[in-house]
């Protein structure tokens, strides 16, 4: 069963028993109906105590059907660990039947719903433990996500550094030297230009390794190059949700001065596009991040 709609099982499931013990309970208080089939007293392990009586039984099965089907309607992992307590009290309930009981089509019934609460304690563990029963993809680190290619090309102390080590054990940056593409040797240049000197305090390479994160995010944009990129930072633009958030005569007035940024290029409708570009990018990772999410993290 596909684990993104394996939910569906539990949920019809527990919606069909609950109603069926609702209305059966509606037929027994009100219009003295008998307490047929025999399983609805047998959902607890109380039947097993000969001083409890049927409607006492009854109810209790009642409380325990619809708790369990509630916890299941709600459906976070929260509420998934927290119904594995009803499930297994009706699952000891129906199988000390089948256990105290030689094999007969009398307890056909209890046979359908020993299988299917045994399915749906399956389904809930494979569902609230996802880390365990199913290969996590490592989501790349947003300073390396520019063209969904690994950066290998950085700066010498940026391996050395806690944070990047982790990220070349995970596979996010290789230590096998690629072949850069074109827009990854532009971010390169611009960084060589900036770290000539090699000697940095532990300070000035966190703070340098800050900027190759702002510079590679906003660098995602086709047409925004890194000397664009050191404007957009330096005027407080420092990621790619701040310019999809930013005004787009706001930011063009930070390239206007001529003097200071001679031949950059930048025109009103450029920066338009880079705004637009920027807005989409961000809404097309949101939208992929929900499809690709496990159920029970889209639910509060």
């Amino acid at each position: 069963m596909n684990k993104n709609n394996s939910w569906m099982f539990s949920f019809i499931f527990f919606v069909f028993l609950s109603s069926f013990v609702a209305a059966k309970a509606v037929f027994i208080l009100f219009f003295q109906a008998s307490f047929d089939p025999p399983f609805i007293l047998q959902l607890t392990p109380l039947y097993l105590l000969p001083a409890v009586n049927n409607l006492q039984l009854f109810l209790f099965s009642l409380i325990v059907v619809v708790f369990d089907a509630y916890l299941h309607i709600k459906d976070t992992r929260r509420n998934l660990l927290y119904s594995l307590i009803p499930t297994l009290i009706m699952l000891s309930g129906v199988s000390s039947v089948i256990i105290t009981n030689e094999f007969s089509v009398e307890y056909t019934v209890h046979y359908l719903v020993f299988l299917f609460l045994l399915a749906i304690l399956v389904v809930d563990h494979r569902r609230t433990l996802p880390a365990i029963t199913e290969k996590v993809k490592p989501m790349p680190s947003k300073a390396f996500k520019h063209s969904g290619t690994r950066v290998s090309h950085l700066p010498s102390f940026a391996f050395v550094q806690p944070s990047s080590s982790k990220l070349i054990s995970l596979g996010f940056i290789s230590n096998k030297p690629l072949k850069p593409s074109k827009r990854e040797q532009e971010i390169e240049d611009a960084l060589k230009e900036r770290i000539k000197d090699r000697s940095y305090s532990k300070k000035e390479k966190k703070t340098l390794l800050s900027e190759v994160e702002m510079i590679s995010d906003l660098c995602r944009l086709d047409d925004l190059t890194p000397s664009h990129a050191d404007v957009l930072i330096d005027a407080g633009f420092r990621s790619l949700k701040e310019l999809s958030e930013g005004d787009p005569s706001t930011i063009f007035k930070v390239f206007s001065d001529k003097e200071r940024l001679p031949n950059i290029g930048v025109t009103m409708e450029r920066v338009e596009g880079w705004v637009d570009s920027a807005k989409t990018l961000i809404e097309q990772e949101k939208s992929q991040y929900w499809v690709d999410s496990p159920k029970y993290l889209n639910r509060e």
